[in-house]
């Protein structure tokens, strides 16, 4: 589960091209492409930035939330105003992973569009805040968790806030109830909150980070609290 500094060093750097990636898109894609557009962009843009291999790319619209998490573009389906694009990425560099989404609303967001990412917003900060040695994989759950639950939000089976990262995608531990590995320094999370919008629209926030000695270092830049905006 502990990362050497070098392996550290590939998982920052494909982490800060992906982020680069991201933040382009906005000028990229709008109202009227397609998702699959959306996800061809965000590609040819993190390739341009130098890592080896994007294996994982899930865009996903639609009112106030998306209706899957891991699921490829629904073919032909355009990007449409008021809507919100979710876009979860696996990218690879020298054969580790960073594993983080960004999200986008077509236009303006909707009052309750803009409320649910500042929660999960919240939450993932309490996550961040929750990450240093000593503290379990249980803990930056509970952390997440608590600025939902104050806020009334009921949580449903939601599963886990986030996991380890590394050479796969996922690995452990899973932070989520029950599981009480120890964080120590060199270990690499992700911060995962998601909050269901009723019926089957789900919103996520994700970041990554390294735990260490004193404390934790980013190794994503932060997705502001109000979400980029597409053209309309």
């Amino acid at each position: 589960l502990v990362k050497s500094p070098a392996e550290v060093s590939r998982i920052r750097f494909v982490c800060r091209a992906a982020c680069d990636a991201f933040e382009v898109l906005p000028g990229k894609i709008g109202a009227g492409d397609t998702e699959r557009d959306a996800m061809r962009a965000f590609q040819f843009e993190a390739m341009a930035r130098g890592i080896d291999k994007a294996p994982f790319i899930m865009p996903r619209s639609g009112k106030d939330g998306v209706d899957a998490l891991v699921a490829g573009p629904v073919p032909n389906k355009r990007l449409r105003a008021g809507e919100v694009l979710y876009m979860d990425q696996g990218c690879k560099h020298e054969g580790y992973f960073c594993d983080f989404n960004r999200n986008f609303t077509v236009g303006r967001a909707t009052d309750r569009a803009k409320r649910a990412f500042a929660l999960l917003y919240d939450s993932t900060t309490a996550g961040i805040a929750a990450a240093r040695p000593g503290a379990t994989a249980e803990d930056l759950f509970h952390a997440q968790a608590k600025v939902l639950t104050d806020a009334g939000i009921v949580l449903g089976d939601i599963g886990r806030f986030g996991h380890g990262l590394g050479k796969n995608l996922t690995e452990p531990p899973s932070n989520m109830p029950g599981d009480k590995t120890k964080l120590v320094p060199g270990m690499v999370m992700t911060i995962e909150p998601s909050l269901m919008m009723g019926g089957d629209r789900i919103l996520v926030r994700e970041e990554n980070l390294v735990i260490t000695e004193d404390g934790h270092r980013m190794l994503t830049r932060r997705e502001p609290r109000e979400v980029a905006e597409l053209a309309a």
